[in-house]
């Protein structure tokens, strides 16, 4: 019989998903939510010759069957991220904002927001969470500096 679990944490939840996610010997979390929603072999299957990582984004990367899924993982979150900067940037630039991508790290895209722009915080996460793979939840901060973040 399998686990079902529920986390009030996202760190936890977080934690324990990559744990078993890239260990290699486990086909199975024990979390039944997980093993249904996640399968690494057909995975594999689907994105790996053998020797090569096929990208949903036509990216191809040399990789042996013990870094194939952290390959794919990497290369598609990048994609991913890269994606919905640019979108957030089109629709500053589509609607004349004042504000600005000013970059990237990690999995977050960083706004120079202009004060008459902060009415648009809710869209620019909501752009920033609608992927070609579904909505993701996401978190936004704001603040003067990044010491002094806080969500939204």
């Amino acid at each position: 019989e399998k686990n079902h679990i529920e986390f009030d944490d996202r760190e936890k939840l977080k934690q324990t998903f990559f744990a078993w996610f890239y260990n290699k010997n486990d086909s199975s979390s024990g979390i039944s939510e997980i093993d249904e929603f996640y399968n690494k072999t057909k995975t594999l299957e689907r994105y790996w010759d053998g020797k090569i990582i096929h990208s949903p984004y036509g990216r191809n990367i040399e990789a042996d069957k013990h870094h194939a899924l952290s390959c794919l993982i990497q290369s598609v979150t990048n994609d991913i991220m890269f994606r919905r900067a640019i979108a957030i940037n089109d629709f500053i630039e589509s609607n004349n904002l004042k504000s600005k991508v000013k970059f990237m790290i990690h999995d977050a895209v960083t706004i120079d927001l202009a004060k008459e722009d902060l009415k648009y915080i809710g869209r620019f996460k909501k752009i920033y969470s609608e992927t070609e793979f579904g909505t993701f939840m996401t978190k936004a901060k704001i603040g003067k500096d990044f010491g002094n973040m806080k969500n939204v």
